[in-house]
Order: C-alpha cells, then sequence, then structure tokens
C-alpha cells in the first residue's frame, strides 16, 4: 500500500540515493509486495485428486494454509484421508468452513463471493481448532478429536464418493507441529497480494506451488520430496493466478 505525505501519496523509499522497496512497521509491511503466483490447480469437482506420497500426521499440532477461488455453495473438500472417513476440512458454504473429525466442526468466516481468491489458513492446537480467511480470525474456535487420521491427499473426501473438490487451489501448505498465528495469516494473505508461507512459518512439511504447466505431478517445493500425484485430471488443468 502507498504511503501518504500530505496529500501525496509515496510508493518508493530513498535511503540516501538507494531506493527502499519496502517497509516495516514492526512486522507489518508498509508497502505491499506481490507473490508471484504462476499457476494454480483446477479441480472439476466430479473425480479429481491430488495423493500425497507421505501422508501428514494430523493428531498433534499443525498449520494448513492455501489459497482457493471460491466457486459457490458447497465447494468441497480441499483436505481428506483416502483411507478413513474421519478426515475432510471443506469450504461447505459462502460463510462456513469445516473440520470433519467424525463430527461436523464448523467456522463461522466473513461472507466469500464466487470467482474471488481467498486464502485460508487453519491451525489445531492440541484439540482446539481455530480458521483464519484473508487474515480473519473465524468468529468461533471449534473442539477438535486428538487422535485423527493422516492428510494424504488434496481435493477429495475418503474414497472420493462425497461432494470432491470443486474449484482452484494455490500454495498449498502444510507444517506439522507448528502452530501459525493471527499475524502469520496476515502475512500470508497480504492485503491480498500474497506471501510465501515458507518465508512466514519456516520450513515446512509439504508444499504445492502447482507451478506445472502439463504432466500428472506437483513438485514438492518444501524440499521433501513429497510428490503429488495428479489423478483424474483432463484437458487444461494447470490455470493462471
Amino acid at each position: 500500500m502507498p504511503i501518504k505525505l500530505g496529500s501525496t501519496d509515496i510508493t518508493t523509499l530513498k535511503l540516501g540515493s538507494t531506493d527502499v522497496s519496502q517497509a516495516y512497521l514492526v512486522s507489518t509491511a508498509l508497502l505491499s509486495s506481490g507473490y508471484d503466483f504462476e499457476n494454480a490447480l483446477l479441480f472439476d469437482g466430479v473425480n479429481d485428486y491430488v495423493a500425497l506420497t507421505t501422508g501428514i500426521a494430523t493428531s498433534g499440532d499443525i498449520t494448513l494454509s492455501c489459497w482457493f477461488k471460491y466457486t459457490g455453495g458447497d465447494m468441497g473438500n480441499i483436505y481428506g484421508n483416502s483411507g478413513s472417513g474421519s478426515m475432510s476440512i471443506r469450504v461447505t458454504s459462502s460463510t462456513q468452513v469445516r473440520w470433519y473429525d467424525g463430527a461436523n466442526n464448523n467456522w463461522t468466516v466473513p461472507t466469500m463471493s464466487t470467482g474471488v481468491w481467498y486464502h485460508l489458513l487453519i491451525t489445531k492446537d492440541g484439540t482446539v481448532g481455530r480458521c483464519y480467511l484473508n487474515g480473519v480470525e473465524s468468529t468461533n474456535t471449534v473442539t477438535l478429536n486428538g487422535t485423527m487420521p493422516t492428510i494424504n491427499q488434496i481435493g477429495r473426501y475418503h474414497n472420493g464418493t462425497a461432494v470432491p473438490l470443486d474449484g482452484q487451489l494455490d500454495d498449498v501448505a502444510i507444517k506439522a507441529g507448528y502452530v501459525a498465528t493471527l499475524s502469520n495469516a496476515q502475512d500470508i494473505y497480504n492485503s491480498g497480494n500474497g506471501a510465501s508461507p515458507e518465508g512466514v512459518m519456516g520450513a515446512l512439511n509439504v508444499w504445492y506451488k502447482f507451478n506445472e504447466s502439463t504432466g500428472t505431478s506437483a513438485a514438492d517445493s518444501s524440499g521433501n520430496s513429497n510428490t503429488g500425484t495428479l489423478n483424474n485430471f483432463t484437458g487444461t488443468y494447470f490455470v493462471p493466478h
């Protein structure tokens, strides 16, 4: 965002003869810099999903971060487990996000509009679940099961029979053993400009940028070689973000 000097907006600061591209007030950026999203992955709402090479445990503390383009109504499942019907994180309506762990745990979030990109960050601290949409914490916390299955797929619930994901995902990041803060959520959202989740939270367990253009694999940018295998995608599914 620009800084005002009297009635004049300035977008570049100078330190002596050197341009400064960013300034901070504590940890808050005063000049928001844009993040290069490149591509996103388009799910068809029928049977597309991404299988992780190695599942990520959710029984301990965990943070989940992603960007999604809202398509309206019950958009479907973002995170799931292929072998268990007790693991689902899903956008169920324009005002609700759900973590299902054998019971419906619903967060109320600000109203979303169709065709718009949103940043979603979810944390589990012991059994306390929190949800942040575009850097705004939900109006309620939820109580989660302490012994849940791993996350081993993206875009599908269990064996795929219920509400597959319909829409676009980008920058899917998971960090186990870490509980992100409101400040973390705000920094990644970055006034809608986006920021690297690894840059904000440190080393991740898995990070899918979905910047490929073709093929059936999603590279893991965390460095852990947890490659995602794309299943049932056809046509053009890597799309500009």
